[in-house]
């Protein structure tokens, strides 16, 4: 699971576990909608620049800042899942 990185679009594209893409367009203050509109979670944009992706089963994923230039130490791992986090705060990084 990850966040495709892209600098230009205000679209992001996350690929989920199973290997299917995903596109999520900008709604505004930092939170993104799927595309198709059907409900698959909350996809927000922290402060920091990392995303947070909580599914519908309530499981948080945190992802990198897809969006690191080539000149951060960070860009190879621009968009990659740092954590998965469940509804109880147990924590797999």
């Amino acid at each position: 699971t990850m966040i495709v990185p892209d600098n230009v679009s205000g679209e992001r594209k996350l690929i989920t576990w199973e290997g299917s893409m995903e596109t999520w367009t900008n709604a505004g203050l930092n939170t993104y909608r799927p595309q198709h509109n059907e409900y698959r979670g909350d996809l927000t944009k922290l402060p920091d620049g990392n995303f947070e992706w909580v599914t519908p089963d309530r499981l948080v994923y945190l992802f990198r800042d897809p969006a690191l230039s080539e000149f951060d130490s960070d860009y190879l791992i621009a968009g990659r899942l740092l954590q998965i986090r469940d509804y109880n705060s147990n924590t797999i990084i």
